[in-house]
């Protein structure tokens, strides 16, 4: 969440690095609808800007946090010790011999 978190291993891709904040939607989708209905709500009723403000509070209220690289939610912290042993599988793959 901040810049002081531990960093992290994706089980997908085993990319290792600060969990990064996932949302869910679409920043796009979201800001057309905001433009939407405030156009409309310029011309009849305030009440149109009820969507958009409930659909911004269900991206902002599902945040997760996982992967920086492949989106992935299943990370576990490095310092754990399954992250450990990850880690060293990862290192002894890519130093052997081929």
């Amino acid at each position: 969440m901040g810049m002081h978190d531990p960093e992290h291993i994706c089980l997908s891709c085993g990319h290792v690095a600060p969990p990064a904040d996932l949302i869910s939607g679409n920043f796009i989708g979201e800001a057309s609808l905001w433009i939407v209905a405030i156009v409309i709500a310029s011309i009849s009723t305030w009440y149109v800007l009820l969507g958009p403000l409930a659909y911004s509070i269900y991206r902002f209220s599902s945040k997760k946090q996982g992967c920086s690289l492949c989106k992935s939610e299943q990370i576990i912290p490095i310092n754990s010790p399954n992250g450990k042993a990850l880690i060293d599988k990862n290192k002894a793959q890519t130093t052997e011999p081929v």
